[in-house]
């Protein structure tokens, strides 16, 4: 059974941390994989203490992010072998994963394989232009994909409007359309960002 961002997080004003990983294997920068796992870790223990209530795990530093399609399965690996070490440090809080640029399928793969609680997704719904090229809308291809691999226990939290993009195309659009058309497209919880990540 799924549960919703309020069972997941149960404070009114939840503060999840966020690990971006050091670069995948394949993009420049990268180092060993032990080292980014044991790095991880070690932010995931920080933030338990800490007191958060939950943690996201992103690949942050694979800049420049290709598509999900030119994608290698070295990242689904990579960032599964990461998800695992901080799901076992961090066992008692939700754990979710996002995966540059607009790897829905691969971040729900991910999660199940590591046990996670969550994905951040990217590009739910509408078209938009992103300093990484078109990205097209992929609610129907994640949720079915997610229902395949047997994930649906998952909950995919969207962003409203993609960081780093110009929305023109949508210009006509206010955010009630855009957040309306996103939980049409079975969104679980909807992120509202800002224009650009910090």
């Amino acid at each position: 059974m799924q549960k919703d961002f309020h069972d997941l997080f149960p404070n009114e004003r939840p503060v999840i941390g966020v690990i971006h990983t050091g670069p995948s294997p394949g993009v420049p920068g990268f180092f060993c994989v032990d080292s980014a796992v044991d790095r991880a870790f070690a932010e995931a223990e920080a933030y338990v203490e800490g007191g958060v209530d939950g943690i996201i795990i992103e690949n942050m530093h694979d800049f420049p992010c290709v598509h999900e399609s030119e994608m290698g399965p070295e990242i689904a690996a990579f960032m599964t072998r990461v998800a695992r070490a901080v799901k076992r440090r961090a066992s008692r809080l939700p754990v979710g994963i996002q995966i540059l640029f607009q790897g829905n399928r691969t971040a729900l793969a991910v999660a199940l394989a590591a046990g996670c609680d969550f994905v951040r997704a990217e590009g739910w719904t509408y078209a938009h232009i992103s300093d990484k090229g078109m990205a097209e809308a992929c609610a129907g291809e994640s949720i079915r994909y997610r229902h395949m691999i047997g994930a649906d226990h998952i909950p995919i939290f969207t962003d409203i409007q993609k960081k780093h993009a110009s929305h023109a195309l949508t210009g006509d659009l206010d955010i009630g359309d855009i957040a309306y058309g996103m939980t049409l497209h079975r969104s679980d919880a909807l992120i509202i960002t800002g224009s650009h990540t910090g």
